[in-house]
């Protein structure tokens, strides 16, 4: 579970109250979803939603429902490109 340093790493532009699901983890289960061929926010919300028990357990986090595709939507609407980058590549050089 490497790569889920580096995305927690990663600057959450959203407001505290929005912040109900850590910024890393959401990237990382988005990440595995679109891996997994989900091509939209909705699909994205199926993936961990169907996986949800199983993710918690992956990442020691517990999260009691999955996100909604618009909590997702504004997470990544949210995203600095440079700081993605800087993630990836830091994680690239292992």
């Amino acid at each position: 579970m490497i790569l889920i340093n580096y995305l927690t790493a990663i600057p959450d532009s959203r407001r505290k109250q929005a912040q109900q699901y850590d910024l890393g983890s959401l990237l990382l289960f988005s990440i595995m979803a679109i891996l997994s061929g989900a091509t939209s926010y909705r699909k994205i919300e199926c993936f961990i939603k169907a996986r949800r028990k199983r993710l918690n357990k992956l990442c020691g986090i517990s999260w009691k429902r999955a996100p909604a595709h618009n909590t997702i939507r504004y997470a990544f609407i949210g995203l600095d490109a440079e700081n993605l980058e800087i993630a990836f590549r830091a994680h690239a050089k292992l």
